[in-house]
C-alpha cells in the first residue's frame, strides 16, 4: 500500500494502469492489423476489377449499354477571330439538325474559343477540344490536361489528326497515349488514324491504319469512348475527298481488325467516321453505305454548309432508320438547304416547303392505313 512514482499513486493502482495501457496498445495493434488486411483485400479486388476490364486474352470489359451512333464533327481548325466565331455558332443554333440519343454533333473550335463557344453553342451540341496533353498534372508548360478540358464542360477531344503527325511529329505512342489519358478522365475521343502521303504512294495505306490502331488498342481499354476517324493525309484540304470505294474498303479493314482485337459486343458499336475534304457535294455517296457511322467535317464546317453535311450524316450512316423518322430527317435537310442558299426568293423557298411537308404527311397516312388494316387483317 505504500505510495510509489510521482503521483503518489499506491502500487496495485500503479499495476493497473499499466494494464490497462498494454490492453489498448493490444487493441490498437489489432486494429491495424484488421486495417492492413482490409485493405489488402480491397486492393486485391480492385486489381480483379482491373483484369475483368482489360483488354487481353480471355477478359473482356463490360458492354452493358451501349450502342452505335452516329456522330457529325464540325473541326473548325485554327481559323477565325473570336467575332467570326460567333457568327459560327449563331449559325449552328439557328440550324435545323435532328439531335437524339442515337445522334451526337461535335463541334470542335480552336483551343483559345472553347470557354467562349462552350457558353453560347446550343445545349444538343457537344464541344470537343483538338487535342490535349498526354501527360497528368505537373509541369509542363503549354499542356492542357484532359481532366482541366473536362473541368470546364468539354466532353470530346480528338487526337492524331494527319497535320499534327506530320507538321508536329506526333507519333503512334504519343496519339495512344493522349486516347488513354483522355478515356480516363472521362472523356469521348476522336481517334485519327490515316495513312501518310508516302505510305500511299507506297501502296502501305491499310498496314499504316492498322499500325496506328495497335498501338491505340495496347494503351486503351474503354473503347466504348473512342471513336475512329480514317482521315488520310492526301485528302487534307484537297479538293475533293478520295474515293467512295477506297474509304469503304480502309472501313471494312478497321471493323475486320476490331473483331480480332476487341470483344464482339464493343465492335457493333465503336463507330468509324471519315474526315477529308467532306463537302456538301460528295456527302451523300460518302454516307451511303452501312459501314460508315459520320463525317469528320473541315473547311466545310466553317459556314452553314456543315448544317447540311450533319443532317446528311444523320440520315444516311450507321442503322437504317425508321421511315417516319427518314421522312422527319429529309424535311431537316431541306432547312439545312435554305440556310446555305443565300438570297434565295422567299415566296418560293416557302411554297417549297409547304411541298415537302404536304408530302411528308401524304406518306405518313399511307403507312398509317397500311399499319392499320394489317392489325385488322391479323
Amino acid at each position: 500500500s505504500e505510495a510509489i512514482g510521482s503521483h503518489g499513486e499506491t502500487r496495485a493502482t500503479f499495476l493497473r494502469r499499466c494494464a490497462h495501457v498494454q490492453a489498448r496498445r493490444r487493441n490498437n495493434a489489432s486494429r491495424n492489423a484488421r486495417g492492413r488486411q482490409r485493405s489488402e483485400r480491397e486492393v486485391l479486388r480492385w486489381k480483379e476489377t482491373a483484369a475483368d476490364v482489360a483488354p487481353r486474352a480471355g477478359r473482356r470489359p463490360s458492354t452493358v449499354g451501349l450502342r452505335r451512333c452516329r456522330t457529325a464533327a464540325a473541326d473548325l481548325k485554327c481559323e477565325g477571330s473570336l467575332s467570326s466565331t460567333n457568327e459560327l455558332i449563331r449559325e449552328y443554333n439557328r440550324g435545323n439538325v435532328p439531335t437524339e440519343d442515337a445522334a451526337e454533333v461535335v463541334v470542335l473550335p480552336a483551343m483559345c474559343h472553347l470557354s467562349f463557344v462552350l457558353s453560347k453553342l446550343r445545349r444538343d451540341f457537344a464541344v470537343g477540344a483538338q487535342d490535349c496533353s498526354r501527360f497528368a498534372e505537373g509541369a509542363h508548360s503549354g499542356e492542357v490536361t484532359a481532366s482541366a478540358l473536362r473541368e470546364m464542360g468539354v466532353k470530346w477531344v480528338m487526337v492524331g489528326q494527319p497535320e499534327r503527325r506530320h507538321e508536329l511529329g506526333e507519333d503512334d505512342k504519343t496519339v495512344a497515349e493522349k486516347t488513354n489519358a483522355a478515356t480516363t478522365a472521362g472523356l469521348h475521343v476522336i481517334a485519327c488514324v490515316g495513312e501518310s502521303i508516302a505510305e500511299r504512294e507506297a501502296e502501305e495505306t491499310t498496314e499504316a491504319v492498322l499500325r496506328q490502331l495497335d498501338a491505340i488498342v495496347n494503351n486503351v481499354w474503354r473503347w466504348e469512348n473512342v471513336v475512329v476517324a480514317y482521315t488520310p493525309e492526301v485528302a487534307l484540304g484537297a479538293k475533293k475527298a478520295i474515293a467512295t470505294e477506297e474509304v469503304q474498303r480502309i472501313h471494312g479493314a478497321i471493323r475486320r481488325w476490331m473483331s480480332e482485337k476487341l470483344h464482339s459486343n464493343i465492335v457493333d458499336r465503336v463507330r468509324i467516321i471519315y474526315g477529308g475534304s467532306v463537302t456538301s457535294t460528295n456527302c451523300q455517296d460518302l454516307t451511303k453505305h452501312g459501314s460508315m457511322n459520320g463525317l469528320l467535317v473541315g473547311r466545310a464546317s466553317l459556314n452553314s454548309e456543315f448544317l447540311y453535311i450533319a443532317n446528311c450524316a444523320m440520315i444516311h450512316s450507321g442503322e437504317q432508320e425508321s421511315e417516319v423518322q427518314a421522312l422527319r430527317t429529309e424535311v431537316a435537310l431541306l432547312h439545312a438547304e435554305i440556310a446555305k442558299t443565300k438570297g434565295i426568293n422567299e415566296q418560293g423557298l416557302l411554297l417549297k416547303v409547304i411541298l415537302t411537308l404536304k408530302k411528308e404527311l401524304t406518306e405518313l397516312r399511307a403507312m398509317a392505313e397500311f399499319t392499320t388494316s394489317a392489325d385488322s387483317s391479323e
